[in-house]
């Protein structure tokens, strides 16, 4: 086999079978997967700066839930995701959301919950009952099956490093110094694989990374700078019907921040105005929670 060509020998029968074969192959190949993703940022009230309890998610939802069995993912890159982190997988049967659907003690683990009612609204609602929500974005992508789609938000962020170039002449080697930029992805970045099954599911292979630039390390000359990023990892799979949503979090980020406050008009006199002003630091917690609705594409 050379250059995506076949040459095959055989009675016109055997030849009749793996040209049907080939055939299902191309079509199995050639099939492709849509996947709409709503990002959303949760800053999480103080009750819940363990991560959102889901819980309590589970019971102000008002859906149906398709569940399986319980596993836990794990953490990559420093990223604690919780010892009880829950992954809830399709089967063939479904109940009413309820007390007893998800275990207590989720808050803080990194969460798979395939919904297969299509109201995700219902299920935004419900986690703002935990801390406000915003939406990051939204995209839309294809991906072939077994083949990755990545979802990439965030800010490139650049760091420099000065490099030195020796050049050789008949009069000499003479230096010349320049600077290199480097990109750093700050943010979320999303690996999905797709794959479809003979009985029209999707298994979803997930992998999100969530990254936050927490400083800059200085190289010992002093010349170049390299980041310190806080990442966290998790990879789940999942498999769902066309249509269904899959709801991924626990990925949890502080934002720390220092703040200035002072009393009106006297914390602006000149020399004095130190006396009427103070400085206090403050801290919230984000969790990102991701939605992603796989549809198969006729």
């Amino acid at each position: 086999m050379t250059a995506g060509l076949i040459q095959i020998t055989d009675r016109p029968s055997a030849l009749r079978r793996v040209e049907g074969y080939l055939q299902g192959l191309r079509q199995t190949v050639q099939r492709q997967v849509e996947i709409e993703a709503n990002i959303y940022d949760v800053t999480l009230n103080d009750n819940f700066q363990f991560g959102i309890d889901w819980a309590r998610v589970a019971r102000a939802y008002s859906g149906t839930l398709v569940y399986g069995s319980s596993t836990l993912p794990e953490a990559i890159g420093g990223g604690n995701l919780g010892e009880s982190a829950l992954n809830l997988g399709y089967q063939s049967f479904s109940r009413q959301i309820g007390t007893d659907v998800l275990p207590g003690g989720t808050a803080g683990g990194t969460t798979t919950v395939p919904i297969v009612a299509r109201n995700t609204t219902a299920m935004v609602d419900a986690l703002r009952q935990q801390g406000s929500v915003e939406i990051i974005s939204k995209p839309r992508i294809r991906a072939l099956n077994n083949q990755t789609a990545l979802i990439k938000v965030g800010t490139e962020t650049p760091f420099f490093a000065q490099t030195s170039t020796f050049l050789q002449s008949a009069g000499g080697t003479a230096q010349t110094q320049g600077d290199q930029i480097m990109m750093v992805t700050v943010g979320a970045i999303l690996a999905i694989t797709p794959q479809i099954s003979e009985d029209g599911l999707i298994a979803l292979d997930i992998s999100p990374v969530l990254t936050s630039l927490v400083g800059t390390e200085r190289s010992p000359s002093g010349t170049a700078t390299a980041p310190i990023l806080d990442t966290k990892q998790a990879s789940t799979m999942v498999r769902v019907p066309s249509g269904a949503s899959v709801v991924l979090g626990g990925l949890i980020q502080t934002e720390r921040a220092r703040n200035k406050r002072k009393v009106p008009l006297l914390g602006d006199i000149p020399g004095l105005g130190a006396l009427f002003t103070g400085h206090y630091d403050s801290k919230r917690k984000k969790e990102l929670v991701i939605f992603l609705t796989p549809r198969l594409i006729n």
